[in-house]
This record gives structure tokens, C-alpha cells and sequence, in this order.
């Protein structure tokens, strides 16, 4: 009995490790370079949607969401997030994240559980009210952590698009870094999240991500999504070209003989059976 109820809990044990895998969500960025301006570009149109809508911090109703885009090329990635935000934080906060903001994981190694602190992995976070003269994140405009943010954080860059009143945009262009060489089929680790400030004074009410077991995301890669970078591009669908009507080949009508015709044609007749006659008496 003792051996059976062993291998029972092992196999309970492996079902639950194989759940906790399979509970890894996947992404795709597409192939592409975008323009940097807080816009959607048409090349993030190939790539996985990635929809946060899932509270860590907070309890209540009416917290910001939003659907982000990735899009790679030899020298960074690339990310599109677009947020619908009830309520636009217009006061800073002690710290970035006190405010209307969006983070961006990456974990070049693609291993789960690692502090990002000590591996290639990083957490950037991007605020519209933290911006340099040119309305751009940059240098120590940033805010995050990690391996890669430490190395690599002065060549990043964010650009936001405030003009949407129903919430805002921002565009990301992280650099690969000199550690990581992109190529097609690549995978590594990807996660993104929102900090709302849900009141406009000054505190983050609300942190919402892709999954409900990313609280940890800024300490370690636990949990991140695996995303792979894809070599397809995107194609602007063309527009269908209706087939051109080639018209039927027309015949010359024939017309019925009129009265007078045949009259002629039956007195032509009539003079050459005539002719036959008197050449046979002859």
C-alpha cells in the first residue's frame, strides 16, 4: 500500500510540474524596424498581441489595460504598447512607477527563476511625465533594474503619444546589447505591465500584467513569457482586382430576304431553266 500511495504522489507531483510549465504563456515578435514615435507602425501588425488586463496590486474596479507589440531587428527590439486608462496621472510621484507608467521584462537568457540582477535580464520602466527636453525616456529619465538595464540603459529610448484621451501610447527601442546576438527562432523571456495611478495623487493604486504570477517580475525572471522572434514580416494585404468582362465574339446578324430579292432571285431562276430549254431543241 506504501508503494502505491509513493508513486501516486510522484505522478500527483510531476502532473502539477508539467501544469506549472504549460502555464508559460508564448509569444511572437515579428521581423521588422519601427519608426520611434509613440505610433503603431504597420510591422507590429505580425506580431502576438499581448493584452494586460490582470491586477497584482489593487482590488477594486476600473483599473488601466492595455495590449503590447514587439517587432526585432539585428540591433534592438522593439515594443508598441497601447493603455486605456480611465483616469490620466498628471503629478508626479516619489518614483516612476508612482505614476501613469509602462515596464517592459526582458530576460536574454531565457531561464526562469533567476535574479535579474545577475543575469541578462532587465526591467524598464518608462513614465510620460519623466521626460527629457525632446518628450523622450532616456539616460536617467529610466527607471528599472537588472544586468542588462545597468549596461544598456543610456541607448534605450521611449517615446509616448499623450493625444488619445481615452488612455496613451508608448513605443520602446531597447537595445540587444553586446551579450545577445538576435536571430530567427531565438527565444527569450518577454513580460509587460502597467502602474496606474488611479486618483492622480501621486501613488500607484494599480499594477495589472499579462499574468497573475508576475509579482516578483522586477526581482526575478520567474513566470516571464517566452517570446520568439519570428522572421515573418508584415504584408499589407492587396486590394482584390475584379476580373475584366472580356464580351462574347459577335457574328454578322443575317438578315432575311426582303419581297423584292426574292422576286429577282425567282426571275433568275426562271430565265436560266428558260436557256437550258431552247439549248436542248437546238
Amino acid at each position: 500500500m506504501k508503494k502505491i500511495m509513493t508513486a501516486a504522489l510522484a505522478l500527483l507531483a510531476a502532473a502539477s510540474m508539467t501544469v506549472a510549465v504549460s502555464a508559460r504563456q508564448s509569444y511572437t515578435a515579428a521581423s521588422g524596424t519601427a519608426v520611434l514615435d509613440g505610433k503603431m507602425d504597420d510591422c507590429y501588425l505580425a506580431a502576438t498581441p499581448i493584452t494586460a488586463n490582470v491586477e497584482i496590486a489593487g482590488t477594486e474596479d476600473g483599473f488601466a489595460t492595455g495590449t503590447a507589440y514587439a517587432v526585432w531587428d539585428a540591433e534592438n527590439i522593439y515594443v508598441y504598447a497601447e493603455i486605456t486608462d480611465p483616469v490620466i496621472s498628471t503629478t508626479q510621484g516619489d518614483a516612476v512607477f508612482q505614476s501613469d507608467s509602462v515596464e517592459v521584462y526582458i530576460d536574454l537568457l531565457n531561464e526562469e527563476g533567476n535574479e535579474i540582477a545577475n543575469v541578462n535580464a532587465a526591467q524598464y520602466t518608462a513614465g510620460y511625465l519623466y521626460v527629457d527636453d525632446n518628450l523622450q525616456v532616456t539616460g536617467d529619465y529610466w527607471a528599472g533594474g537588472g544586468y542588462h538595464f545597468n549596461n544598456n540603459k543610456e541607448n534605450a529610448v521611449a517615446v509616448f503619444d499623450v493625444s488619445n484621451k481615452a488612455g496613451y501610447s508608448v513605443e520602446f527601442r531597447i537595445p540587444w546589447g553586446d551579450e545577445f546576438k538576435p536571430a530567427a527562432d531565438a527565444k527569450i523571456g518577454f513580460t509587460f505591465a502597467i502602474n496606474d495611478d488611479a486618483d492622480d495623487e501621486a501613488g500607484r493604486e494599480y499594477q495589472v500584467f499579462p499574468d497573475e504570477e508576475l509579482a516578483s517580475a522586477w526581482m526575478n525572471t520567474t513566470n516571464y513569457g517566452e517570446m520568439t522572434l519570428s522572421a515573418d514580416v508584415y504584408v499589407a494585404p492587396q486590394p482584390e482586382v475584379p476580373a475584366e468582362e472580356v464580351p462574347a465574339e459577335e457574328s454578322a446578324p443575317v438578315s432575311a430576304p426582303t419581297t423584292a430579292d426574292a422576286g429577282i432571285a425567282a426571275a433568275l431562276l426562271a430565265a436560266a431553266a428558260a436557256a437550258i430549254v431552247v439549248s436542248k431543241k437546238h
